[in-house]
């Protein structure tokens, strides 16, 4: 018991994360992000680089834009005032509407994107909808902005002992081109 409450009292709540701290170090960072790849596009076209060069400045940039709007989302989930609104809601229900988009996805990315449930129909659990789908938006554009044309992104949802498992893989950015096993990566999210 004695351990226990030692455990608790040392815990970090969500209120107790130093919250304009944290905004402040992650712009400052991402503002010098920024400010490089601006100096780096200046040298590179003036010295008239390769597209692989300016792609990969160009990529940085874009995945600054984006870690700046997750930073926002999170700030602004942490000084929300209610905690989440559980209720039973279906996964497999959830996913397939987001998936519903893969043919639009496929047109304009050329990226396909394929959903895996592994047999299963329905996935009841207890989350807020509003949060599992804001997370699975940003699993997804990750997996979506690390592939290129012909890129593949899929979806599985597995059930263990314990636990359901979601899985987005890609087989986008992160190995070099040559490697014959492109595994690609994974970004998981577990709910028991």
């Amino acid at each position: 018991m004695e351990q226990m409450q030692q455990k608790d009292e040392g815990s970090l709540s969500i209120h107790a994360v130093p919250q304009k701290e944290v905004e402040q170090a992650c712009f400052h960072a991402l503002g010098l992000i920024t400010r490089n790849c601006e100096y780096l596009e200046q040298h590179l076209a003036h010295t008239g680089a390769d597209a692989e060069s300016c792609q990969a400045v160009a990529d940085i940039g874009s995945a600054t834009a984006r870690t700046i709007n997750e930073v926002m989302v999170l700030l602004e989930y942490l000084r929300a005032d209610g905690l989440p609104q559980l209720a039973p809601m279906d996964l497999c229900e959830l996913l397939q509407q987001i998936t519903a988009q893969a043919d639009m996805i496929q047109e304009q990315l050329k990226v396909e994107l394929k959903l895996d449930c592994g047999g299963w129909t329905s996935c009841r659990v207890m989350g807020d909808r509003n949060d599992a789908e804001l997370l699975l938006l940003h699993l997804l554009s990750n997996a979506l902005h690390a592939c290129s044309a012909g890129g593949k992104v899929r979806i599985l949802l597995r059930r263990s002992e314990n636990f359901w498992q979601l899985t987005v893989e890609d087989n986008g950015c992160g190995l070099p081109e040559s490697q014959e096993n492109r595994e690609g990566v994974r970004r998981e999210y577990c709910q028991s």
